[in-house]
């Protein structure tokens, strides 16, 4: 909500994100897929509202509130079906989502996977292991072996 023109790099395809909370201040790669959207949002915002610093602008050019996201996120979604816990989907579900996907894709393959964990605890602008543990969450075979590695690389960072 707090991002800036500057913040969005098209020519590297990087987003800073800055720093929030207890998250520090991170650079991210995106897909060159999101750099295009990205950059057409942009295009048509600047059109709109050429004086707009705020990347993302509701009415009138202000900067985006947190709950007009929220409402055009349920407007997206009205009619899904959930599959999780909660009878309706979230916009920070999408985060949890991602977190959940890459670390089970990881966790099958042979590669290391607490040098990824770390990288995924970076991304997501977490200061501490503990706050991404819960991303790791046993809800199937492959998030469960994930958990049993990523428990023990814990344990082996605060002990060592």
């Amino acid at each position: 909500m707090r991002l800036s023109d500057e913040d969005f790099d098209a020519a590297t395809g990087t987003l800073r994100v800055p720093a929030v909370k207890r998250s520090p201040q991170r650079t991210l790669p995106l897909h060159p897929s999101t750099v295009r959207a990205l950059q057409r949002y942009q295009r048509l915002r600047r059109s709109h509202y050429p004086l707009a610093n705020h990347f993302f602008v509701g009415p009138f050019g202000r900067p985006l509130q947190m709950c007009a996201a929220d409402w055009t996120f349920h407007r997206l979604v009205r009619g899904m079906v959930s599959n999780g816990s909660r009878p309706n989907p979230r916009l920070y579900d999408l985060r949890h989502r991602f977190a959940t996907q890459w670390i089970a894709r990881w966790s099958r393959q042979a590669a290391p996977l607490e040098h990824r964990l770390v990288l995924l605890s970076r991304y997501l602008g977490h200061c501490n292991f503990h706050d991404t543990y819960w991303y790791v969450q046993p809800e199937s075979s492959a998030l469960k072996h994930a958990a049993t590695r990523f428990e023990h690389y814990r344990h082996q960072i605060h002990s060592g």
